[in-house]
């Protein structure tokens, strides 16, 4: 991945639409789904601009095409933007406001309500890539027990592994994976808490048995839902503060 700097900008703002829970940016007339869970930004277009510099991209991410995931999340998708542009900037999501904002640098005014420290994936899983192009690891609780999890924007639904046990099996749920396509997952509704926030009907998947992996814990776009965030997932800060 490379990048061209052709200008210096403090704060750049992009409208936000809500689809089937994955968050949609019109950056520069173009649909972005918003995945801090995909190290990589992917489209047919050969590059991205955010904050003055340009981003190369890759045309697909493992075996799904773009053209596919737009088919999976039910609209025209012209890029997924990942972690190597999200671990650049500090960056916040309004979810009420519909509002994306990229920042040059962040600075509380004395908004922020909590802090959560994040760490990355290569602390589960053994990677080359740098630390600010892998999705952000984060503490959170369900049902009061503390756990890991990845976090991944990206994703519309909670995961835990198989062998966990909680919540209340509430049925079937329809999803996809960009490496094994559609699938059915088991859905369960529990407590849970991220960041001093506290969800009483979370809903947690768990993979059936037979698909080609398996998941640990996975918190999905519903933590967007409660607050604004800000994430600064530089290598040198790793933290989302909760507004």
């Amino acid at each position: 991945m490379s990048r061209n700097t052709s200008s210096k900008r403090t704060a750049q703002t992009y409208p936000v639409r809500i689809h089937a829970d994955h968050v949609l940016a019109e950056i520069g007339g173009k649909t972005c789904l918003i995945d801090t869970g995909s190290h990589l930004t992917w489209s047919l277009n050969k590059s991205i601009e955010v904050m003055g510099q340009k981003f190369d991209t890759e045309p697909q991410y493992g075996p799904m095409s773009l053209a596919e995931l737009s088919g999976h999340v039910g609209t025209h998708l012209d890029y997924l933007i990942g972690m190597d542009v999200l671990g650049t900037f500090p960056w916040r999501l309004d979810w009420q406001r519909r509002e994306l904002e990229f920042y040059e640098d962040y600075v509380s005014n004395g908004e922020v309500k909590n802090i959560v420290e994040c760490g990355d994936q290569a602390a589960v899983i053994d990677s080359g890539a740098r630390p600010s192009s892998m999705p952000p690891v984060v503490g959170f609780k369900i049902e009061g027990v503390p756990q890991i999890a990845i976090l991944d924007t990206g994703a519309p639904y909670q995961y835990g592994p198989r062998s966990a046990q909680f919540g209340r099996y509430i049925g079937e749920k329809d999803d996809f994976s960009p490496f094994w396509g559609k699938h059915k997952a088991d859905a369960f509704e529990t407590s849970f808490e991220f960041g001093g926030r506290k969800w009483e009907k979370g809903v947690f998947c768990k993979l059936k048995p037979g698909t080609p992996k398996e998941f640990g814990w996975l918190l999905g776009s519903d933590i967007l839902k409660a607050g604004p965030l800000v994430f600064d997932l530089r290598e040198r800060e790793r933290k989302i503060y909760l507004l």
